[in-house]
């Protein structure tokens, strides 16, 4: 029934001839044709996709085949049903489906011209069916749904799921915890960049996973599934009890509450110093004599987050605020400093100096106020001087992986526990 070709003309649009690889090609393509129409047909609680572009991102939704031309869709960066005309047509021996997406509203189509919304089904794996993009070679899943996801979807699952992470975003500790199968796990959600990291293992093997997601009706989708040990998995539901309004994490069907927790389960003792010693951004200064000077930094763009409560200290409504810079070396001494950066290009000229300090097993990092540079705009002080504060916890913090290129610092003190990101 099938033969192996290296390279096939495909195209769903007869104004469209885009060359792509494909395993396969069907000798007989319109039994094809009614086999997936049926296949689509038949499940009549819908299908939720996932949608893994090459260049735009991770996305999951729900789409239903009402009729033969008309469709019930919804995708999670746009979480409204809307309907949606497709076409599920043979060409070049495939079978394709083509979503209609030039009827969606101007908001969505800067969305969709990214993306394909023409299909080649490639083939089902069990009750799954594989598509890939005829464009950009997008990956495209669609699994059917049970009649309780379908409802979640019709009901607003998916605006209640962004709005439980937000709910966990806000819990007054920094750590997120789950344990599942014995092994405790700590996530962290970054809802702006869409990403899901997970600190995990013992401090002799610490280990840091990071993913893209997206939101379904029920929680979340991770687009490189997990698996450590006995444990795999590439959703969790996520909901938030009714009358206790306890977290609640669903793995592979077991339940697991979500706590939160003012110290990490595993820790990398080696981010304290990596963080210092290595700064994400580097401003040259020209400090005279037609003498520039590389000064490396970082930079938090929001201030501390303080008991849940982000920028707690409002540092973003200071005047002509852009981000504040930590400089861990100041010049040529052995001191740094934290300022702001003000307008385009403007460096505050006041803030504390500080030593560097850690703890003896290197893990912890804190600072000594040894001085301060100029005067404080009186505008300014009722920001930046708990912020100062803040900064000089006498406890020090606990240094987190927080991305690819972010660390967290996390105050060791759990009352009113604060933390501030660096990237």
């Amino acid at each position: 029934m099938m033969s192996l070709l290296f390279l096939v003309q495909v195209s769903c649009r007869k104004e469209q001839n885009i060359e792509i690889p494909v395993e396969v090609s069907f000798s007989d393509p319109d039994s094809l044709l009614v086999r997936y129409q049926k296949v689509l047909d038949d499940n009549v609680n819908g299908w939720e996709f996932s949608w893994k572009s090459k260049e735009y991102g991770f996305y999951a939704g729900y789409v239903d085949l009402k009729t033969k031309l008309a469709a019930d869709f919804l995708i999670d960066v746009f979480p409204q049903i809307r309907n949606l005309g497709y076409q599920f047509t043979i060409q070049d021996k495939k079978p394709c489906l083509t979503l209609k997406t030039g009827v969606f509203p101007a908001e969505m189509k800067g969305l969709f011209n990214l993306l394909d919304s023409s299909f080649s089904i490639l083939t089902q794996k069990g009750d799954t069916l594989v598509l890939r993009g005829n464009r950009y070679g997008d990956e495209f899943m669609l699994v059917p749904n049970s009649s309780t996801q379908q409802q979640a979807y019709r009901q607003g699952g998916v605006q209640k799921t962004i709005e439980t992470i937000q709910a966990i975003q806000k819990l007054p500790k920094y750590f997120k915890r789950i344990v599942y199968n014995g092994a405790a796990y700590d996530l962290q959600f970054n809802p702006t960049l869409r990403k899901l990291y997970i600190n995990y293992g013992l401090v002799d093997r610490f280990k840091f996973f990071e993913s893209n997601y997206a939101y379904t009706a029920t929680g979340i989708r991770i687009q490189n599934r997990f698996t450590e040990d006995v444990n795999s998995f590439s959703t969790i539901e996520i909901e938030r009890e009714e009358n206790t309004d306890r977290l609640i994490a669903r793995i592979n069907g077991s339940n697991i509450p979500i706590s939160n927790e003012g110290a990490p389960s595993a820790y990398d003792y080696t981010a304290a110093t990596d963080f210092i010693n290595h700064p994400f951004h580097q401003l040259n200064l020209n400090i005279g004599n037609n003498t520039t000077l590389a000064q490396p930094f970082s930079a938090s763009f929001s201030g501390f987050t303080v008991a849940g409560v982000v920028d707690a200290y409002g540092v973003s409504q200071m005047n002509e605020y852009s981000y504040v810079m930590l400089l861990p070396r100041w010049l040529n001494e052995t001191y740094g400093t934290l300022r702001v950066f003000s307008g385009p290009s403007t460096m505050g000229s006041y803030g504390p100096a500080f030593y560097t300090q850690y703890s003896p097993d290197g893990g912890l990092v804190g600072f000594q106020q040894i001085g301060e540079f100029g005067e404080t705009p009186a505008a300014n002080k009722a920001h930046w001087d708990p912020t100062v504060t803040a900064f000089f916890e006498p406890r020090g913090f606990y240094v987190i992986r927080s991305g690819s290129a972010s660390y967290d610092l996390v105050s060791v003190n759990q009352q009113e526990q604060k933390w501030i990101r660096f990237e």
